[in-house]
């Protein structure tokens, strides 16, 4: 039997805006004890990427780790791999920023640890054609993915690595397994080295594996299953020194000087199979997680010949599936693109560099918690990151801005802000800016306070496959982590020469204690209500007409009944212009039907917005129009949703006219209300609202669960705001409301 070769990549990062707390608590379980384990042991060799995020807190809080992790480096132990520093998609950012923030990480590696990383993974899996071309100027020489986009790109039996080209410019791949990385460190030690040996009988010269840092110690369960009753990794450094005459360990830079590569490849774009998942409909992800069942149990050949095309989409199906993933993403092109400008008048000493740098940092940071939209522990269920996004790229925004002279009493301007082929408009104030969309019912989608961030970072409810986890709970047993001691004794790992292929497979060892990272725990409460989905995108002044049967309690579950068509359908741009010297109007109208005594009758709305240059309240006026002579009668509801970064404090809070505060995350219900503001006191920010015509107030908090590496979130998602009036039109008659909002800061 041939010797083979084990590369291992231990990855540790954690988004953008993630706790300080949540840092230091995977430091403590699984980073910290997992490089002392690996420190004592030299001659295993492995890679190790730390994402910007994670070398900030350790140049902070942590330096006794940098320093050891020096020294491993020093005696050839590790090696550093790179790429963008906050964990940016490459191809979803402008080739300049990608290049910019694979350069800020080589930079933090060398004078951190006196490296300089040559390759690097692929946040979040995701693999394009045009990352050699784009990567051709950083130094990355070489990067990771998923072997079933060589595979489906006609590489029948991926090894060894790969050469990816675009328009003559060249890039190593090394094509990673998937289940293989599974089993790290969630099957026996014994069991994976049967896997590795299945391997070596087949030709096999190379296995990667990447294996994020969380699982070693910190994900639910795995401080048991790693450092303690289980003892993986003592029983794994037992494997490797008792398998040493065919196994080794090696480093990809020195794999790739040693080894010719195995071909020329050209991937197909796509991701992990496992991101791939979260970008689908909780429907489809069932169907592709089914298909693939079908393709492991092997028992139609067809269905296993087609596997090789088994790919799933691609990293932008998210921007589809998400519209406020596509919101994040189109806002950050646009500031980049008024970066770049600004770039010019650096050269010519106009701006201070170091200025510029820190403008630029802002931007990295934006894109990095971006990414976060395909991210499977988290993602955009998770408010507080969400946030960090919007908050680093509005600050960015207005900076740039600022020195590019574009900060002005009033400016409007109507283009597509999100590539759907429909314009919006933007409005741009000293205060911050503001997005209306008559395509989205000709609601506000974008509330920028700058110096605060998006007032409607809010998200709609979808449903996901893992929802069932939580309607069925877990069936493993609580497990309880004891306090962190040695390894724990076991024998030398011995493997029978008889040993064979056939019995490598991941799911037929009994031996198996996870084939994968264990469901998360049970999360309390995941009632109907917690795991509902909504009918519409939670935005700003959206229009309903309610039924009779319409209670506070439906519109919490999102199943009230609906009467108009008006909700989230698209308004007709009438007007965008400048009236009255600096004041600016935005006109849309919609010609629609209400159900009315049985029979549906024409209605025709007309909204408009105005903003003065002098005022940071905008108005807005609604126009009700019976297009029918019979009359009608019905309830008219603005709806309103504000959230900024999910959390729920007792500095925040709801007050009406009678100035009793009630929290964000309470739910109620009043009557004949006309002023309403909501209170961030801990961020120095409010919004006042305020209604010309007394209105029944609903309110309630909205929540949908976010998925975590340290379990299941209830995920606040912000407040919902209805302000409703009870209607009567005659016959073509016309009924006026009037509301108008203000986002201040401070005492403005």
């Amino acid at each position: 039997m041939q010797a083979i070769s084990l590369l291992i990549v231990i990855e540790n990062r954690l988004p953008v805006g993630e706790r300080e707390e949540v840092f230091a608590a995977v430091a403590e379980t699984a980073w910290r004890p997992m490089l002392k384990a690996l420190h004592r042991v030299s001659n295993i060799r492995f890679s190790m990427r730390l994402s910007g995020p994670v070398l900030d807190w350790l140049e902070a809080c942590d330096p006794g780790y940098l320093a050891m992790l020096q020294e491993m480096i020093g005696r050839g132990q590790v090696e550093m791999l790179g790429g963008p520093h906050y964990d940016a998609v490459p191809h979803a950012i402008p080739q300049r920023d990608l290049q910019g923030q694979i350069a800020l990480h080589q930079a933090a590696v060398q004078r951190l640890l006196g490296a300089t990383p040559v390759g690097m993974t692929l946040p979040q899996g995701a693999w394009d054609g045009v990352l050699p071309r784009m990567l051709a100027r950083t130094g990355i020489a070489y990067t990771f993915l998923d072997h079933r986009l060589l595979r489906a790109a006609g590489v029948r039996r991926p090894d060894g690595w790969y050469i990816s080209e675009r328009e003559g410019q060249g890039l190593g791949v090394f094509p990673v397994d998937e289940a293989m990385c599974r089993l790290f460190p969630w099957a026996s030690p014994k069991r994976i080295a049967m896997a590795l040996r299945a391997q070596a009988l087949a030709g096999q010269q190379l296995v990667p594996v990447i294996i994020p840092g969380e699982w070693l110690g910190y994900y639910p369960g795995s401080r048991r299953w790693c450092w303690h009753q289980k003892g993986w990794i003592s029983n794994f450094i037992r494997l490797m020194r008792s398998q040493a005459s065919w196994l080794k360990t090696t480093h990809p830079a020195a794999f790739l000087d040693r080894n010719r590569p195995s071909g020329r490849a050209y991937p197909v774009a796509g991701t992990t199979t496992s991101v791939a998942r979260s970008t689908l409909s909780a429907e489809d992800a069932r169907v592709m997680a089914r298909l693939l069942e079908a393709i492991e149990r092997g028992d139609d050949p067809v269905l296993s010949e087609a596997a090789t095309w088994m790919i799933g989409p691609t990293w932008e199906a998210t921007l589809t599936r998400h519209d406020a993933a596509n919101r994040l993403h189109k806002y950050a092109l646009r500031v980049s693109n008024d970066l770049a400008r600004l770039q010019k008048r650096v050269e010519r000493s106009q701006v201070s560099r170091d200025r510029y740098l820190a403008i630029q940092r802002d931007l990295y940071r934006g894109q990095g918690a971006m990414a976060l939209s395909l991210d499977i522990q988290g993602g955009l269920r998770a408010g507080a990151l969400r946030h960090a996004a919007w908050a680093a790229l509005t600050e960015a925004d207005h900076a740039t801005r600022s020195l590019l002279g574009k900060i002005k009493p009033l400016h409007y301007k109507v283009m597509d802000l999100s590539c759907d082929g429909d314009e919006s408009v933007l409005l741009t104030t000293p205060s911050g800016r503001m997005v209306i969309r008559p395509s989205a019912g000709g609601a506000v989608s974008e509330l920028m306070l700058w110096g605060v961030g998006n007032l409607i970072n809010t998200f709609s409810r979808q449903s996901e496959a893992w929802f069932s986890d939580l309607e069925h709970g877990s069936t493993l047993p609580v497990l309880l982590e004891p306090d962190l001691s040695d390894e724990v004794d076991a024998p030398d790992i011995s493997i029978s020469s008889d040993s064979t292929a056939e019995t490598s497979s991941p799911s037929s060892s009994s031996e198996e204690r996870w084939p994968g990272p264990p469901p998360l725990p049970p999360m309390e409460g995941a009632n109907s209500v917690l795991l509902a989905a909504d009918r519409h995108r939670r935005l700003c002044f959206m229009e309903h007409f309610l039924g009779p049967e319409t209670s506070l309690s439906n519109l919490i579950r999102g199943q009230f009944p609906q009467v108009g068509d008006f909700l989230d359908a698209p308004y007709q741009l009438i007007r965008a212009e400048r009236e009255d010297g600096d004041d600016v109007f935005v006109t849309l109208a919609r010609d629609g039907t209400v159900l009315s005594g049985g029979q549906k009758r024409l209605v025709r709305i007309d909204k408009r917005y105005w903003m003065r240059a002098s005022d940071p309240t905008v108005g807005l006026e609604y126009h009700l129009a019976n297009r029918y002579k019979e009359p009608i009668r019905t309830r008219f509801a603005v709806e309103m949703n504000f959230n900024i970064d999910s959390a729920t404090t007792s500095h925040r809070y709801i007050t009406t006219g009678d100035h009793r505060r009630v929290g964000m995350h309470r739910v109620g219900q009043k009557e004949g209300v006309t002023e309403l503001t909501l209170h961030w006191d801990d961020l120095d920010a409010r919004i006042e609202i305020r209604s010309s015509t007394p209105a029944s107030l609903f309110f309630f908090p909205v929540y949908s669960p976010a998925r975590t590496i340290h379990g299941y979130d209830r995920g606040f998602q912000g407040i919902c705001i209805l302000l409703a009036w009870d209607v009567e039109l005659w016959g073509s008659e016309k009924k006026r409301f009037d509301l108008s909002f203000a986002a201040i800061r401070g005492n403005g």
